[in-house]
């Protein structure tokens, strides 16, 4: 097993900081590789994009219902 660095670790727990400050659930994977680590951050990104396109459309039609 491939051991990360202090920086990878540290990048790796701000991340998590991030979406437990936002309040975003998650689920911790480990990962083995550079290329594994990539995929699943893209999917991170992919799934965040998603959640913010969902909840700008429920606040555009929360707005909407108000007027």
């Amino acid at each position: 097993m491939h051991k990360a660095s202090p920086v990878e670790l540290r990048t790796s727990i701000e991340m998590a900081h991030s979406l437990a400050q936002i309040g975003v659930r998650f689920v911790p994977i480990p990962v083995e590789t550079d290329e594994e680590f990539h995929t699943l951050a893209a999917s991170l990104s992919q799934k965040l994009e998603m959640m913010v396109a969902k909840a700008e459309a429920e606040a555009e039609a929360d707005e909407r219902d108000q007027v």
